[in-house]
């Protein structure tokens, strides 16, 4: 189950759609559907790419998501909101360095 809040199931999109374009611009390149699953760089090429690409999504997320001031009728108090998109409870701003990890982590790991 995938659980997000906002928009930041786009950040993790954009995170994975990294990984699909090196594998498709590696696949282009060497005309081998094996070379990306056997080799470190382009699966490390893929993190980077996921990286900046779930970096600009969340830039892009940012302008849409200043923060609104608001009054309680009630209390009189002003309250700030804003959309806190996240994904798997994690804040949308972290979640380029946790593709970047997650993509080095799994590039070291031998193909099966």
């Amino acid at each position: 189950m995938i659980v997000w809040r906002g928009l930041g199931i786009l950040v993790g999109i954009a995170g994975f759609a990294g990984f699909i374009a090196a594998e498709a611009i590696t696949r282009s390149v060497t005309n081998d559907l094996n070379y990306y699953q056997g080799h470190i760089l382009p699966k490390l090429g893929g993190a980077l790419l996921g990286a900046a690409l779930a970096v600009g999504m969340v830039k892009l997320l940012a302008k849409g998501n200043a923060p609104k001031v608001v009054i309680d009728k009630a209390t009189g108090r002003e309250m700030l909101l804003s959309r806190g998109d996240s994904l798997f409870f994690i804040p949308s701003k972290y979640l380029p360095y946790v593709v970047l990890g997650i993509g080095t982590i799994v590039a070291f790991v031998p193909a099966s």
